[in-house]
């Protein structure tokens, strides 16, 4: 086989690729762009998708999805470059040629790509941006201010190592799209249009290392009441004492599992607790924990457990779900 036989079956295996990837149409991971006349949007984009979960960009394809390729010369490319000066902290995006088939001109698309970027926010020409399903926008100021407190923390934070040992069957896919659904009818996330767990887990920032499992995705939905000896810290022990001393235990309990299933068995032990403390005194207290709120028992038992055990950053994403 020759090098010129090799290099046309690459480049129709590329062809086929594209074609694949752009029939889904955009995404929170893919955009299209018709011709690097658009570079100045198509940056803004790049810059969602470093502050996100990393991403591809085309240029050459209609929003609608249509290959038309477009004429590419050292100058375009040149100028791209130049675009990318913008970035800060700077990116390295991967720019790929792909040749079309278009009569007799020699057109091409381009295809861009960049990785979730290890220091966030990144701004473009000053402004940051996030990706919000197909669409770019404005990264709000909460988020920018949390993707700072983010940075500040090392890049070796546990809940986002990944969880060596562990694959998708030990997880609780059940437990997954329920906590999606509820937490759509909260308010608290967009539907992401699909159900498909790597999808669900992949847009949850869950995944690292090439669709990987994090550590943070088996705390959270590891399949409940199952013990795993690598994780220790999803171990929740309950007691109720007698008297004001640890001395004598009324009731003491011991639950493994994932995050929400340990939250749901904290939240009934405390209200099983509170129940019998009312049985014995009517004088619980305006403040006592069965006057609580239900959500305001929930959080606080949450960020109980979750402080105890893991990262400030981990606290905030259960809270966002729970």
């Amino acid at each position: 086989m020759t090098r010129n036989t090799i290099q046309k079956i690459d480049q129709r295996a590329l062809l086929s690729r594209l074609m694949l990837d752009i029939s889904g149409g955009e995404s929170v991971t893919l955009e299209f762009k018709k011709s690097t006349a658009e570079k100045d949007k198509a940056c803004r984009t790049l810059c969602a998708f470093a502050n996100g979960q990393g991403g591809e960009l085309v240029f050459g394809v209609t929003p609608s999805g249509k290959v038309i390729g477009q004429k590419v010369t050292d100058r375009t490319l040149e100028e791209l470059a130049q675009e990318f000066r913008g970035f800060e902290p700077g990116l390295n995006p991967y720019i790929q040629r792909i040749p079309i088939a278009a009569g007799e001109q020699e057109l091409e698309a381009l295809l861009v790509r960049v990785e979730r970027a290890s220091n966030t926010p990144v701004s473009f020409r000053g402004v940051p941006y996030e990706r919000v399903l197909n669409t770019t926008r404005v990264m709000p100021r909460s988020d920018y201010q949390r993707h700072l407190l983010e940075s500040m923390h090392t890049s070796d934070r546990w809940e986002i190592q990944p969880a060596k040992g562990c694959k998708i069957e030990d997880l609780d896919l059940n437990e997954l799209v329920v906590t999606i659904e509820e937490s759509i009818r909260r308010g608290r996330l967009l539907d992401p249009g699909t159900r498909d767990s790597l999808a669900l887990l992949r847009g949850l920032g869950l995944l690292v290392h090439s669709d990987q499992l994090s550590c943070a995705a088996v705390a959270l939905f590891c399949k409940d009441d199952q013990a795993l000896p690598a994780f220790p810290q999803f171990q929740l022990r309950l007691a109720r004492f007698k008297g004001k001393t640890r001395e004598e235990f009324l009731d003491n309990r011991q639950y493994s599992g994932n995050a929400f299933g340990l939250l749901r068995r904290a939240e009934r032990f405390a209200r099983l607790v509170a129940h019998c403390q009312q049985d014995c005194a009517q004088s619980i207290g305006s403040h006592g924990y069965a006057r609580a709120p239900a959500g305001g028992r929930s959080r606080s038992l949450g960020k109980c457990f979750c402080a105890s055990r893991l990262q400030q950053s981990f606290w905030s994403s259960f809270c966002g779900l729970v």
